[in-house]
């Protein structure tokens, strides 16, 4: 009997031993998790889509940052190439490298996705075919902090815009800007899933005409690659331009809810910007479309009056197309 109690023993207490060995392992995983995401200074957002001959070069360049504290959100989006295997191999490397994989739903949902998962104080949406200098992170986030800004972005000029902005000023994409986590995801912004070309500068005017403050830096701290098989490179023309018309009406509708259009600033900027977007003013089945994507109030002519004579003639000319036709 005292065999079998002392033979219990010596498997009981080792089970034991390894039981409690495993919850405090995992209870110090957790915290040490916690006390990660808690110092998550910026969240770096990477969608990928079939992008192996550049991925590497892309994620070297986020992981050699001079900022030590952020994490990089990698959505592999349904990828049919090495893609997601180069991420599995970083993220194995590297614990600050989150990966994901998903059916292919397009860069805006994969980038709402992102922004859902983000811990970082500020966001950075990165490319995966291009690239960002060593100090990109540790600037953007000193001046965001420094000036208390909501948006920051590089690659532009060097100037602090305070209220309400209701124009572009380039870079016109979300690759050149980082944007407080608490302002983006506060203002309920969206990428919007119906569009596929042009989704970022909606958001851009959309946030924009939210922010408190943002601050333009003239250092070109972002990489822009030619890459020939890359989505706005591969367009097909009935697709880019209905696109370009769903992301001129993602941003009317949003200002006519807030009332922005009682501003004559915010009616020059958003018509300067739609004559910008409809690339196609010889095709009047463009111009239709265009104009259907707004309220024919923009459209009267003493609000066009406020425009240049260039952009009040390109406006014009696509109404006087339609009515032709």
């Amino acid at each position: 009997m005292k065999k079998i109690v002392i033979c219990m023993l010596g498997i009981v207490v080792p089970l034991g031993l390894v039981f409690t060995f495993f919850i405090y392992s995992k209870t110090n995983q957790i915290e040490t998790y916690i006390k990660r995401v808690e110092d998550v200074k910026v969240s770096v957002i990477i969608p990928v889509y079939n992008v192996e001959n550049y991925l590497r070069a892309c994620l070297k360049s986020v992981q050699n940052q001079t900022l030590e504290e952020f994490e990089v959100i990698c959505i592999d989006d349904g990828s049919l190439d090495k893609s997601g295997e180069i991420l599995e191999e970083y993220s194995k490397r590297d614990t600050r490298f989150r990966v994901y994989h998903q059916q292919n739903s397009g860069v805006s949902a994969t980038r709402n996705r992102g922004v859902e998962l983000a811990n970082g104080e500020y966001i950075k949406f990165v490319d995966s075919d291009d690239t960002i200098a060593p100090q990109t992170l540790e600037k953007c986030y000193k001046m965001a902090k420094d000036e208390d800004a909501d948006i920051v972005r590089h690659n532009s000029i060097d100037e602090i815009r305070q209220g309400p902005q209701f124009e572009l000023i380039w870079p016109t994409t979300v690759w050149g800007g980082m944007y407080r986590t608490r302002f983006f995801k506060g203002n309920n912004i969206k990428f919007d899933t119906g569009a596929t070309y042009g989704e970022d500068q909606a958001v851009n005017l959309i946030c924009n005409s939210r922010a408190k403050k943002i601050v333009y830096c003239s250092e070109n701290l972002y990489n822009y690659v030619n890459n020939p098989n890359s989505l706005c490179r591969n367009s097909n023309f009935e697709k880019y331009s209905t696109s370009h018309a769903k992301s001129v009406n993602v941003v009317y509708e949003d200002w006519k809810k807030n009332g922005y259009f009682e501003n004559d600033q915010a009616k020059i900027g958003f018509l300067n910007w739609f004559a910008d977007m409809n690339q196609w003013k010889d095709n009047c089945d463009v111009n239709r479309l265009f104009l259907a994507s707004i309220g024919s109030e923009l459209l009267e002519d003493d609000v066009l009056e406020l425009l240049s004579e260039e952009k009040r003639n390109a406006i014009n000319n696509m109404k006087d197309s339609v009515c032709e036709s």
